[in-house]
């Protein structure tokens, strides 16, 4: 079992609860992550949490990623793992449930 810290860098959470929280991820706000092109301050706040996630041994997952232009930076920060309609758009439950089936229909049927 794995327990994420959503939305990274809003809200209440205080860096004083990363040392003791089991969390292995950490996700970092869309804010953040829309704006990382247009503000370089957003940027290197990308930045820190990515390495600040690192120097704890956590995974980050950068939520909100539209562009490629936002991949790359993502990449070149070494950040783990992205979501957003870059991807995929959103989709109901039974959207996402018939989209995690497809790939393993497909594989039953090559062999």
């Amino acid at each position: 079992m794995s327990l994420s810290i959503d939305d990274f860098g809003t809200g209440y959470f205080s860096l004083a609860y990363l040392q003791r929280m089991e969390a292995d991820t950490l996700k970092i706000d869309r804010a953040f992550i829309g704006r990382m092109a247009q503000y370089g301050g957003d940027l290197e706040i990308v930045r820190a949490i990515v390495r600040l996630a690192q120097s704890f041994n956590k995974r980050v997952v950068a939520e909100g990623v539209e562009t490629r232009s936002q991949l790359d930076l993502l990449r070149e920060l070494e950040c783990h793992f992205a979501q957003g309609v870059y991807f995929h758009p959103p989709l109901s439950a039974a959207g996402a449930t018939r989209l995690r089936a497809a790939p393993r229909a497909a594989a039953r049927h090559r062999r």
